[in-house]
């Protein structure tokens, strides 16, 4: 089994509780512009504000307009309070191959400004999102292992869970720091291609959030069986 197998098959598996399963608040305080949200739980919520935010994005005039909704997205609702506005304003004035070519620097806060810049291309990779990813190659123990570069949580089970898998994750092959969000992005879309129904990558990016804890557990153990 390869990596997109894998992945495949814990999204057919799991798919149908996308809605149940997905939990992030949305807390419109602060927010520079006035929307109304659309949807009937979270996960709907969410790709609804997310493709609001798009659509505000583009219609933004100026560079501040464009900042602010930026800054909004990675501080208030992402939760990441460690970018001064110097970051803030390269994340917003660089173009998307830009931030790329950073490679995992900064990644969970730039790769949430590209998915509002152009959803229909981009995902959020974070912390929860890495995690399984390596977790579901231990899991399956797939044929060709593809290291994906794990980041600090403020989930401790996560971080737990990271540590423990750590040697294992970095003799891995290694695409370079500069292409493996781009095969994160393939992966994503090819799973939700097969997968159909109208998946997009947004969805499967959602399922690996919100089953992290999960399959980090379950990969945890798993190696601990084979020591």
């Amino acid at each position: 089994m390869n990596i997109k197998n894998a992945l495949l098959n814990f999204s057919k598996e799991n798919i149908g509780n996308l809605s149940s399963i997905y939990k992030w608040p949305i807390n419109l305080d602060h927010l520079p512009i006035k929307l109304n949200i659309n949807g009937d739980d979270s996960y709907e919520k969410n790709i609804d504000l997310r493709f609001q935010l798009h659509s505000s994005y583009l219609d933004s005039k100026t560079f501040e307009e464009k900042y602010s909704l930026i800054k909004w997205y990675i501080y208030n609702w992402g939760g990441v309070k460690t970018n001064n506005q110097e970051t803030l304003e390269l994340y917003t004035s660089s173009s998307p191959q830009e931030l790329i070519d950073r490679g995992s620097q900064g990644i969970a806060s730039w790769s949430k400004a590209l998915s509002i810049i152009n959803p229909i291309e981009y995902a959020i990779y974070d912390a929860r999102v890495a995690m399984s990813i390596n977790a579901l190659q231990i899991i399956h123990n797939v044929d060709s292992h593809e290291y994906y570069p794990p980041l600090l949580s403020r989930n401790k089970t996560i971080n737990s869970c990271k540590e423990q898998l750590k040697t294992t994750v970095k003799q891995w092959k290694k695409a370079k720091d500069t292409e493996f969000y781009q095969n994160y992005l393939n992966l994503l879309k090819e799973v939700a291609n097969d997968l159909g129904n109208n998946a997009t990558h947004h969805d499967i990016e959602m399922l690996l959030f919100a089953y992290a804890e999960e399959l980090a557990m379950l990969a945890a153990n798993h190696q601990n069986n084979l020591s």
